[in-house]
């Protein structure tokens, strides 16, 4: 867990800002099934966390996160669901993984179009497996490339995200049968995104004009994303008696 002590800062209202874009779309998929736009409004959230995996500066094995995905899937099991693709959690411990086992033996994205290729191919396939499948690699490599500029030009990095971002529009278009309407929401959304995942930068917020509670609370809850993640999700699909 990150220390309770530092002030907050941008990576933290990143992952509040990804928080309130899951909310939403789990709005639409446990609640209010027919208002799809929701869901469109909501494919916002992913690519952030998916992005911050790869720009953390550590890679290591959380057992929180693996606790809390394990959790998740047993609740599935509970409900009697054996089938559906592990959840986001457990993409994250796996692309964490991988770039560990390559940040140990020196190894870097040297060829990001090879990686992006490779990743597109096994995107449907990897979908079924685990939530956002070979798709939360691409963002992941984002959060590399941006981390790291001395090695990959602004053109190149840029056009990366802009490719993932079509492909991954592209995916849920297919398995959502989103309209027209929601193709554009989800579009504006992304869009936010992309500015946001290509500008950013770790700095100190200022929150000097905010009430003292709200920024305790923004804090909490960017501090234990993934506890709120999970445990909602359990919540919820209860309530709903549909499977996460």
């Amino acid at each position: 867990m990150a220390s309770p002590s530092r002030p907050f800062n941008s990576w933290d209202a990143l992952k509040i800002l990804a928080l309130l874009l899951m909310f939403v779309d789990h709005a639409g998929a446990y609640f209010l099934v027919h208002d799809v736009w929701l869901r469109a409004i909501g494919r916002g959230a992913a690519p952030i966390f998916l992005f911050l995996a790869g720009r953390a500066s550590s890679y290591r094995f959380s057992r929180e996160i693996f606790v809390l995905a394990c959790l998740m899937t047993l609740s599935n099991i509970a409900m009697g669901d054996y089938f559906h693709p592990l959840n986001i959690l457990f993409t994250i411990l796996l692309w964490r993984a991988v770039l560990d086992w390559m940040k140990k033996r020196g190894k870097i994205i040297e060829k990001p179009l090879e990686w992006f290729i490779g990743a597109t191919i096994f995107i449907l396939p990897s979908y079924f497996l685990f939530q956002y499948g070979t798709l939360g690699l691409l963002f992941a490599i984002g959060g590399i490339m941006q981390r790291y500029p001395e090695l990959y030009s602004r053109k190149t990095q840029r056009l990366f995200m802009v490719a993932s971002f079509v492909a991954y529009a592209a995916t849920f278009t297919l398995f959502f049968g989103f309209t027209v309407f929601d193709i554009l929401l989800m579009a504006a959304v992304l869009c936010l995104d992309y500015l946001l995942l290509t500008r950013f930068e770790i700095r100190t917020m200022d929150m000097r004009h905010c009430p003292e509670w709200l920024v305790k609370l923004l804090t909490l809850c960017a501090r234990y994303t993934g506890y709120i993640y999970a445990i909602h999700l359990i919540i919820i699909s209860w309530i709903s008696h549909y499977p996460i």
